[in-house]
């Protein structure tokens, strides 16, 4: 029953249930976060419409929290960072970003496991 609940979930005809834990938090499904490119970390808008329902919306980089002095600081720093990086050849570019990109997973992944090993 469970699997074919799980079947239907992924091939969209059943929305995904979640759960309400005691700090009021909520797992959003692995299927749901893919589609919509959500990953750990990325912030959400959330709102209630008029007929009881919840909508979150994933904000885009510069939307999540970086107002203000914040926004300033960090276009500052995409500057700063441009400005050094300028003369690189698009291999040296896409090898540096390859190497950032597998250096945060390799980080995300070390914390899932020491969170998995508290637990």
């Amino acid at each position: 029953m469970l699997y074919k609940l799980q079947q239907l979930i992924r091939r969209g005809t059943v929305m995904p249930m979640v759960k309400v834990g005691l700090r009021k938090q909520i797992v959003l499904p692995t299927e749901i976060c893919a589609k919509v490119g959500i990953v750990t970390g990325d912030y959400l808008d959330i709102e209630t419409q008029e007929d009881g329902k919840i909508v979150m919306t994933p904000k885009m980089l510069e939307e999540q929290v970086i107002d203000g002095e914040d926004k300033e600081s960090f276009w500052e720093m995409v500057d700063e960072l441009s400005s050094r990086f300028r003369d690189l050849s698009d291999e040296q570019a896409q090898a540096m970003v390859d190497r950032a990109v597998a250096a945060a997973k390799a980080e995300e992944l070390e914390e899932i496991k020491s969170k998995r090993k508290t637990l």
